[in-house]
């Protein structure tokens, strides 16, 4: 069977919208074939009361969802819990209740390419292939021109952010004692309102060399403790949307050259494992800009603390 896809969604209905129109338009690949599930974020935070989003916008967002994947699943999480409870239920549904070896994750605000589920079909077979994998996805490097794109096809490198990704079970279930410091410091609050302070200290405390509040950044140091590789494409087959939200501004936006990405045509898979050597490199690379930038967070909130533990050893 296909993988199932996670769909995460907040108030945004102006973003989903094309994201899953993109889906549908998929060339190769039908998202007929996948079971589909919407975990939709509520409007009132369920743990301090404040209102986080519209809830017109929320009803907009699941209906859309039901008129254009009319065999989907809607699961809602009825309050506000925030992006990194969401994401947990997310997996936990896909992981634990389904058992399901990988799980597809998508956001609201991430265009897809038309060859995009085909590639990352090909990046998720390579990962259920190779235990030193527990991430793959294809959204490609966003200021990376055309000519750098075709000459790089086959070309892998550490993903930097978790958008329009495939993720193992295996590595799931192995993240998940090193992520306790973090669910520690996250769930079971207005994540609108996170501590963070509370979260960097927290994860340093426990020797996991993050440097903001981030379940990305939390999950890339596990990834990289366990011995295992995020991957991303060169070649774009995806396009940030998102231009407002809780992580985003349209200064960041622009900034940041999102709207800068452009893709080919066409894009047939074409993706090479990188080898045993190459992905340990990766690996060491990732982590030490971690550790540097973990020991500048530390510096700057914690001035008068001494040096941040080193990392667990290799799990």
């Amino acid at each position: 069977m296909p993988p199932p896809i996670a769909i995460l969604a907040f108030d945004r209905p102006h973003y989903l919208k094309p994201v899953l129109e993109s889906l549908l338009a998929q060339r190769g690949a039908s998202l007929r074939q996948h079971r589909v599930f919407l975990f939709q974020d509520g409007a009132r935070n369920r743990y301090s009361g404040a209102w986080r989003g519209d809830p017109a916008a929320i009803a907009e967002s699941t209906a859309l969802f039901r008129a254009l994947v009319p065999w989907g699943e809607v699961v809602p999480a009825g309050d506000n819990i925030g992006v990194a409870e969401n994401v947990l239920r997310a997996e936990r549904v896909v992981f634990e209740d389904l058992a399901e070896p990988i799980a597809w994750f998508f956001e609201d605000d991430l265009l897809l390419h038309p060859d995009y589920l085909r590639n990352l079909a090909h990046l998720s077979a390579m990962a259920l292939a190779e235990e030193a994998i527990g991430y793959v996805s294809c959204v490609g490097d966003h200021v990376a021109p055309l000519a750098v794109q075709r000459a790089r096809q086959a070309d892998l490198v550490p993903m930097a952010m978790n958008w329009a990704f495939g993720l193992t079970r295996r590595h799931w279930q192995a993240m998940q004692p090193l992520l306790e410091p973090f669910h520690a410091a996250v769930l079971g609050q207005d994540y609108a309102a996170r501590s963070t302070a509370a979260i960097i200290g927290a994860c340093q405390a426990a020797g996991l060399p993050v440097h903001s509040s981030s379940q990305d950044n939390a999950r890339r140091v596990a990834t990289c403790v366990l011995g295992r590789n995020a991957l991303n494409s060169v070649v774009v087959l995806g396009r940030y949307i998102g231009e407002a939200g809780l992580h985003m501004t349209p200064a960041m936006f622009r900034e940041r050259r999102y709207g800068a990405a452009r893709w080919l045509k066409r894009v047939e898979p074409a993706f090479v494992c990188p080898d045993p050597a190459a992905l340990a490199a990766m690996r060491a690379a990732v982590m030490a800009k971690q550790v540097e930038r973990a020991a500048a967070a530390a510096a700057r909130l914690f001035p008068a603390a001494s040096a941040i533990p080193a990392p667990p050893a290799r799990l």
